[in-house]
């Protein structure tokens, strides 16, 4: 077949599926809302574009959580080229044509990759159909970032073949260019797990290539593995243990805090790949197998540091912000790597697409219902790739035999998939459930929680395959969501489906046949079973209705039947497809190829197209009503300069929880979420936030605001007729006062002990205004008020003691600076300037602090900071006045009778510089995370710009990662190398 035809039906087979799943967004004016894209990235990625419009570097964002840097936040995604297309196109536009470029891109990489690995066109399209147009890669249109690392994977792992199996020079600058779009895309840990699965590659063809033989060398691995696996778990053991020190107060041994495991594993790998470098660089080392490994492992260094330095103007940005996050304190308990796992029966969808129900189409999912975590969260709706390809890859799984990149992928599927368990791919959360077992090992975890467990046991997922991930590798316990791995898990997965294919043709049929022939079998009879168990079956389903009426996600157990049922028709008739397939391929190839990527396109159109959701356009258009009503509460009653707004918990309105009404309306969900200002939604409408726990919040900022439940004095509970020891869900009320905090958006419904609903601390000192009291006065008001709190269910408060955007006060206590991510340190402080003795949270013989009088300042000067302090009450005439308010230049006049400090209640951050009557001068950490100016007495004008350092050195470090990637590339393509083996061509 000729290239331009081969090229040609490859279009084909991309468009017309590419057509059909996205029509409504192409041809009908939708937009992606599903999940993240909505509420999230849609809000965050315009306020990006109106920084570019704007002229300047979108450096910074005031309206995130009291200002956040916009470069340093990943997800943000600001210098990846891809989009560029948001400088070309109008953004709703832009944002269509940014998932559906991706999902296309995904399809030609692994095309590229499989003709790369000299697989027929038709292996290839069928590897690029089920790549593409499968679940874990189509789904992440609802979460941007991880499609764009999907987009990107096929061809990093296509540059690693070359570097590590073909010694191709252009391969190295190649995957340093790959790696660095991931990192710039927001993925950077597809780009750390292309090169995790390219050493484990490199290991391979080097242990292949030995004379000692594979066998041996195979033992002596895994016995080395063995005492490294304990070690791992040994300091994951010494973590749980000084985690629970920190979180109990109680005295421990003079062991440090929390292990340096990032310390101990890095300097591990430092002298294994020295010891390494010198075995292979020995003349005792004749059949260069660790010469070869060697080279590999260097030219994978080489490339992951060249990807660093092109992403460097972006990636040290990040870094930064990310060595204060949240993420960045995983060994103080802080940070769970284990949210949203895959349940190991997720893989019967596989098989049998939509088994479990559907997270889109209504109240139909019941897979988070299944022991032994109930109540646990799905990260991806199904897992499906394909009935066709499913059965060519288990075809062409295996180690022996073939192509060397067959076992790689047979290894990254086995792999990936275990690590997609998380907790459920390793033995101790199993073990637990073992009767006796749990007094012994401790007792499960939750199901769903972000926060490390505090009672010194290891976590569920210690010891598994995931946890072998975050543990070995220096900086990937900074990553989250095991359930991603299923990214690279449909990667091998499609890669082997194409080889199959050509095992196919090739005569290697029988085994496909019984694989199809065995899913036929399997789905024939649990489809009958299914209808000769009826009555069981619903009678199961019932009660499991009846449990989950009162979660977030009730079920609807009719329609999970159906779904079962249609799932189980939809194998049945896949399989067979499959095995008439694989008997017509050794009679017929041409025609078999044929019918195999037609049948293909059409079951991944039919199984996963409603996985992508959209909803009109005006869904995201319009000024929010909480706005509106914000706006007109300030011109009757304007506030004395800037302010915030709050908007607490997450929730929905409750008849969306009801399984017996309508499925659910993503139309609906959307407008709701904009009516009412769900956080993000503010960015691009100069709406300023208090607090949102994105994707790195920082530690310092971050737990200034973090709720927690508590038990009220009994007076308390008197006053407001609550049951004895009634536990409330506690803002710290004190924190969102000082950070300027004018509104509150909560729900209709206070409901005390409610995460999500739990806002009794907001109300004193604060007034209703919407609605407004007396809209359910009258005979029709209850029902009224019960339709509002069905659908609207919003409320407004108006904070009448929040504090002004900046004050002065001539007091302070001055401490030294707290360095670390260490919890003890930090939590007695946090308290004395949260405490205010308010009538939920009391501690006896605890004094309540005055900030409107004194300050917090951390500094290594105290006697400097301490003599510009006149001690003196502030005066009525000593005001500060915000000047000029913009996301990198902020202007204020301050006027003092007397020394003192202006403490500014925006958010410290590093690259914040400040000049003072046109003089540099220092911003102190003050109040844990505001900006504090010790002045003179007089009138001053202050200018704070945001000129971060990271960002000059990231600029530098990005010119010369380019110069190093054309010198490179120039080089490469003036002498290429040729392959020293026939099976490096």
């Amino acid at each position: 077949m000729r290239r331009s035809t081969t090229f040609g039906l490859a279009l084909a087979c991309l468009a017309i599926p590419l057509l059909i799943v996205f029509r409504p967004a192409l041809f009908q004016g939708r937009q992606f809302a599903f999940q993240d894209a909505g509420h999230y990235y849609y809000p965050l990625l315009q306020r990006v574009q109106q920084e570019w419009d704007a002229g300047r570097w979108p450096l910074w964002a005031p309206e995130a959580s009291a200002g956040t840097p916009l470069l340093g936040n990943p997800t943000a995604a600001v210098l990846y080229p891809g989009k560029v297309v948001f400088a070309l196109m109008p953004f709703p536009w832009a944002m269509r044509a940014y998932l559906i470029g991706h999902v296309a891109l995904a399809f030609g990489a692994m095309w590229a990759l499989l003709r790369g690995w000299r697989v027929s066109a038709t292996g290839a399209l069928i590897g690029a159909l089920a790549y593409g147009f499968g679940v874990p890669v189509l789904s992440q249109t609802s979460n941007m970032i991880f499609l764009v690392g999907a987009a990107w994977g096929p061809l990093g792992f296509l540059a690693a073949d070359g570097l590590v199996r073909c010694r191709r020079r252009m391969a190295l600058p190649a995957l340093g260019l790959v790696l660095a779009f991931e990192v710039l895309g927001g993925d950077p840990e597809m780009a750390y797990l292309t090169v995790i699965c390219a050493g484990g590659y490199a290991a391979g063809i080097a242990v292949s290539r030995s004379s000692a033989g594979v066998g041996p060398t195979l033992r002596r691995a895994f016995l080395g593995l063995i005492p490294i696996y304990l070690g791992l778990l040994g300091l994951s053991w010494w973590t749980a243990r000084a985690i629970h020190r920190g979180a109990s107060g109680a005295a421990g041994p003079t062991t440090p805090w929390s292990p340096p495991r990032q310390a101990i594993v890095a300097a591990a790998w430092a002298i294994g790949l020295g010891l390494l470098a010198r075995r292979a660089w020995r003349r005792a080392d004749p059949d260069g197998g660790a010469r070869g490994l060697a080279t590999s492992a260097f030219g994978l260094l080489a490339a992951s540091a060249l990807a660093l330095a092109i992403a460097g103007a972006q990636a040290l940005p990040v870094a930064e912000a990310g060595a204060e996050s949240f993420r960045a304190a995983e060994s103080q308990g802080f940070h769970d790597i284990y949210p949203y796992n895959v349940h190991p029966l997720q893989f019967l969808d596989a098989t049998w697409p939509g088994v479990f129900g559907t997270l889109e189409g209504g109240y139909r999912s019941w897979l988070n219902a299944l022991p032994p975590k109930p109540e646990s969260r799905l990260w991806m709706p199904s897992v499906y790739l394909g009935g066709l390809a499913l059965v060519l890859a288990l075809s062409a799984l295996g180690m022996r035999g073939g192509p060397p990149w067959r076992a790689w992928l047979s290894v990254v599927a086995i792999a990936g998939a275990l690590a997609a368990l998380g907790p459920y791919g390793g033995p101790l959360m199993w073990a637990r459930y073992v009767p006796g077992w749990a007094a012994t090992l401790g007792p499960p975890e939750p199901a769903f929680s972000w926060q490390v467990r505090t009672d010194g046991h290891l976590r569920d997922g210690d010891g598994g395959a995931y946890w072998l991930l975050a543990s070995a590798f220096p900086g990937f316990g900074s990553f989250r969501y095991p359930a991603k791995l299923l990214v690279v898990w449909s990667l091998a997965v499609a890669g082997l489906a194409g080889i199959g294919w050509d095992r196919l043709l090739a005569g290697h049929d029988r085994r496909a046949r019984r694989i199809a022939a065995l899913l036929l079998g399997l789905g024939v009879a649990t489809l009958l079973a299914s209808w000769s168990g009826a009555g069981t079956l619903r009678s199961w389903f019932d009660a499991l209705a009846l449990r989950l009426r009162a979660s977030d996600e009730p079920l609807d157990a009719a329609r999970a039947i159906a779904d079962i049922r249609s799932a189980l028709v939809h194998g049945v008739a896949v399989a067979a497809f499959a095995l008439g397939v694989a008997t017509l391929a050794a009679r017929r190839p041409r025609l078999a190829g044929a019918v195999a990527v037609l049948g293909l396109g059409c079951d991944l159109v039919m199984a996963n197209a409603h996985h992508v959701i959209t909803v009109p356009q005006s869904a995201f258009e319009g000024t929010p009503r909480a706005l509106e009503l914000i706006r007109e509460a300030e011109r009757a009653d304007p506030s004395p300069g800037p302010f915030r707004v709050q908007r607490v918990g997450r929730w929905w309105p409750a008849r969306w929880a009801d399984p017996d009404g309508s499925p659910r309306d993503f139309d609906a969900i959307t407008r709701w979420e904009h009516r009412s200002l769900r956080t993000n939604y503010n960015l691009p409408l100069g709406v300023e936030s208090t607090f949102y726990f994105d994707t790195l919040e920082p530690v310092d900022y971050g737990s200034l605001f973090l709720p927690w439940s508590l038990s009220p004095p009994p007076e308390t509970l008197r006053a407001h007729k609550l049951r004895p020891d009634q536990p409330v869900w506690y803002y710290p009320r004190r924190a969102f006062d000082l950070w300027n905090t004018r509104y509150f958006i909560v729900p209709a419904k206070l409901v005390w002990e409610s995460p999500a609903r739990g806002y009794a601390s907001f109300i004193p000192k604060s007034t209703f205004l919407y609605p407004k009291p007396g809209t359910f006065d009258g005979p029709d008001g209850p029902a009224l008020r019960a339709k509002w709190g069905e659908t609207d269910d919003f409320r407004i408060l108006r904070n009448e003691n929040a504090y002004p955007r900046a004050w002065v006060v001539h007091r302070a206590s001055i401490l030294p600076p707290i360095r670390g991510m260490g919890v003890a340190e930090r939590a007695d402080l946090t308290r004395e300037i949260l405490y205010q003795g308010d009538e939920f949270w009391r501690l006896p013989g605890v004094p309540v602090q005055d900030p409107r009088t004194m300050a917090w300042v951390e500094t290594d000067r105290p006697a400097e900071v301490d003599a510009l302090l006149s001690r003196a009450l502030p005066d009525p005439a000593e005001v500060v006045a915000v000047d000029r308010d913009e996301p990198q230049r902020v202007e204020m006049t301050a006027t003092l009778l007397s020394p003192g400090l202006v403490v500014v209640a925006d958010r410290f951050d590093p690259g914040w510089t400040l000049a003072v009557d046109g003089r540099p001068a220092e911003i102190h950490r003050t109040n844990r995370a505001m900006r504090g100016v010790a002045l003179p007495a007089g009138t001053h004008r202050l200018v704070f710009r945001y000129d971060p350092r990271s960002f000059r050195l990231g600029k530098i470090l990005t010119a010369i990662g380019l110069a190093a990637f054309v010198a490179l590339a120039a080089r490469a393509a003036r002498w290429p190398a040729r392959p020293r083996d026939p099976d490096l061509a």
